[in-house]
């Protein structure tokens, strides 16, 4: 049995809106991350299970610059993560008929135009904890990787979360 690691670093803020009702992770805050992907099996003809290791730092450092660095990592159901509105052009809840005088919806599709989402934002299900984050990476390349062993994530040079392939 051989193991093959690759690693890579991210630069992402996030906050923990459910998980720590009251703790400072609700604020939002950065960290210099590092990933280590590895990966477990078998070597044949020189390589880990036949795996390119040029393809496979590829797709995990690509993966990890697409949608992680410079992110602001939010859970969906954040208020944060919803869209805004440009100051002036707040979300209105609807407009008083003048010949009625009763209050009638405005149109969702006027409101549409006029929103915008914070810059960088990737939303999760759940809060984004250094643990569902090395879970979603562990999954995501799983699927082209099936050979994963593990996931580390290192949100400090002293605190870090690991996802384990079970099924590989």
């Amino acid at each position: 049995m051989a193991l093959i690691a690759v690693k890579h670093n991210i630069e992402v803020a996030h906050r923990l809106y459910e998980s720590l009702p009251g703790n400072k992770c609700e604020n939002i805050h950065g960290h210099s991350m590092w990933v280590t992907l590895e990966l477990k099996g078998e070597i044949k003809d020189g390589l880990l299970e036949g795996i390119d290791f040029g393809s496979l730092k590829k797709d995990f450092r690509g993966h990890l610059d697409e949608h992680y660095d410079h992110r602001l990592l939010l859970n969906a159901s954040d208020p944060l993560a919803g869209p805004i509105f440009p100051i002036g052009q707040a979300e209105p809840s609807g407009w008083q008929n003048s010949s009625t005088g009763e209050e009638e919806p405005i149109l969702y599709e006027v409101q549409v135009e006029k929103q915008m989402w914070l810059p960088g934002l990737q939303t999760f299900v759940g809060d984004p904890t250094t643990e569902n984050i090395a879970q979603d990476i562990g999954l995501f390349m799983r699927a082209g990787y099936p050979r994963i062993h593990a996931v580390e994530v290192w949100e400090t040079s002293v605190n870090m979360a690991r996802w384990e392939n079970w099924n590989g």
